[in-house]
């Protein structure tokens, strides 16, 4: 039985500030890399790198890492042009080193044009989680590069307990505006909801990973705030995931595609617009066997179809990589579409 070694570059912190603790790429990709049957996984802090030599740098080090350690495959998770390696340097890794370059864009929508559209001819194999986004790569001649997978969650972090529910309706996340105008749209009919993050002032603590896990089973209802509906941008995050495989109930948006994975109704609920959210609110809170039904199947679910290690399985086969071949990693990419 061979191991294969996987060279991890992304963000150790939330948005590289040590303040903010360990960030959900960490823990979506390095942790489930980590206990992968198989594989090695060394891992490079870019933003930690940049923060201390700059860019350029970073990028160097990163290029003399592949040298030296020889990885089977570099997988990699930028945040912005400004946030990752050099886009030369792993087109460099690509065409001269025998490692496997594969690309995790988190915000393909509206990251194409400046973004992902760019890397897209420097690595191997791009992952997009918006199945939306094939004709756009087609356009630029990188259809072959496209895996199309999903987000998910780790289930040894977040699994299914009883707890105690002392929270009616909650929210966690950032308080960017429309969140903000959502929750005093909700709030306007009499219903109050505990919001947690950052933003949002004295009302709402930042929450740590146990803590916000915490939160998703107290609360009887617990509300994914997507964009407006207005927004062409409106995509799948990985929180519609998280939420149930910690057993806790979730009103989020319907956006596009995200019916594939989860049925309304039956795992979680969804909306089309903030006014529907007062309704189902008031619906759910007073019917609590419904809502705790849904919970438990949305639970099931996750843990059935939608953790990290079948996503990696997935994603391995359709690019040609066996953590447990003794052989090196099968060159030449393809196009997969994973989850349709």
């Amino acid at each position: 039985m061979g191991v294969k070694r996987v060279l991890y570059v992304g963000m150790g912190r939330a948005w590289g500030d040590i303040a903010r603790g360990a960030g959900y790429e960490d823990q979506f990709f390095r942790r489930s890399l980590e206990d992968h049957p198989g594989l090695v996984v060394e891992h490079l802090d870019f933003m930690a790198k940049i923060a201390q030599r700059g860019q350029e740098d970073m990028s160097e080090i990163l290029w003399r890492r592949v040298c030296e350690s020889r990885p089977d495959m570099v997988f990699l998770v930028p945040f912005a042009d400004w946030a990752g390696p050099l886009r030369e340097t792993v087109r460099r890794i690509t065409e001269c080193s025998s490692a496997k370059t594969v690309l995790w864009i988190c915000d393909d929508p509206w990251q194409f044009e400046d973004f992902s559209s760019r890397w897209a001819p420097c690595v191997d194999h791009i992952i997009t989680t918006d199945p939306g986004m094939l004709s756009a790569y087609r356009a630029i001649g990188c259809e072959d590069r496209l895996v199309i997978s999903q987000w998910g969650v780790n289930t040894s972090i977040y699994s299914a307990k009883t707890v105690a529910q002392d929270i009616d309706v909650s929210f966690v996340g950032h308080a960017h505006s429309d969140r903000q105008a959502s929750i005093r749209a909700i709030e306007a009919g009499g219903i109050e909801v505990q919001v947690f993050g950052r933003g949002w002032g004295a009302r709402g603590q930042r929450l740590s990973d146990g803590e916000m896990i915490d939160v998703f089973r107290r609360s009887k209802i617990n509300l994914n705030l997507g964009l407006s509906i207005e927004s062409s941008c409106r995509q799948i995050k990985a929180r519609n995931f998280e939420v149930l495989a910690a057993g806790g109930f979730l009103i989020t948006q319907r956006v596009p595609y995200l019916d594939r994975y989860l049925e309304d109704g039956r795992d979680l609920v969804m909306y089309e617009h903030c006014s529907e959210i007062p309704q189902l609110i008031e619906r759910y809170l007073s019917d609590n066997e419904s809502r705790a039904a849904i919970a438990r199947r949305g639970a099931a679910r996750c843990r059935r179809e939608h953790d990290w290690q079948q996503r990696f399985v997935e994603i391995f086969d359709a690019i040609g990589f066996d953590p447990l071949s003794s052989n090196r990693a099968v060159s030449g990419p393809q196009r997969v579409q994973l989850g349709a």
